[in-house]
């Protein structure tokens, strides 16, 4: 074999090499955070955080489903509450898990029964103000492409929690 053929070949291998193994090296899944102020008592914000139904007013993520296809479950509100949605050729389900009162709000998100994301809403009285932070994690298979996918989308999903963040506050702080 020539020299030619085998640099070719070598060069093709590290090609070969870099494509599979760097999505490896990228995480697994997508923590991101986003923090406001909002005009509001932690009570007031809490409301909206603790029906899985008032997201479809203030979260992108529950707006940009079909509106016909919503369905809640469990309890109006608190730890149990569900809102159900089809996007595209599947359901996903907001479920509440965890409620500390007017402090903390823990929720997961599934799709086909099996947790895809989840997060919490930490909420700080401050004067007459709330400090509302959300933290958001998706997690992903480790296969090639969802790294990649993560990377793509981590941009936007982070643009669509400050969006959300930014209505919450809109209609916490207008319905006193």
């Amino acid at each position: 074999m020539g020299k030619f053929w085998l640099v070719v070949l070598f060069c093709l291998a590290a090609l070969l090499l870099v494509l599979v193994g760097a999505p490896l090296l990228l995480p697994d899944a997508l923590d991101l955070e986003a923090a406001i102020r909002v005009g509001a008592p932690p009570e007031r914000v809490a409301t909206w955080l603790e029906d899985p139904t008032a997201w479809k007013e203030w979260n992108s993520f529950a707006r940009a489903a079909d509106a016909s296809a919503f369905a809640a479950g469990g309890p109006k509100s608190g730890v149990g509450a569900e809102l159900t949605w089809t996007r595209g050729d599947h359901a996903e389900t907001l479920r509440i898990t965890k409620v500390e009162p007017a402090a903390r709000v823990q929720y997961e998100i599934l799709r086909a029964g099996e947790t895809m994301s989840g997060g919490q809403f930490l909420l700080t009285q401050e004067g007459d103000q709330t400090q509302v932070v959300w933290r958001h994690r998706g997690v992903f298979d480790r296969n090639f492409f969802q790294p990649v996918v993560l990377f793509l989308v981590r941009d936007r999903v982070q643009r669509s929690l400050n969006e959300g963040l930014a209505e919450l506050r809109t209609r916490a702080e207008s319905a006193q």
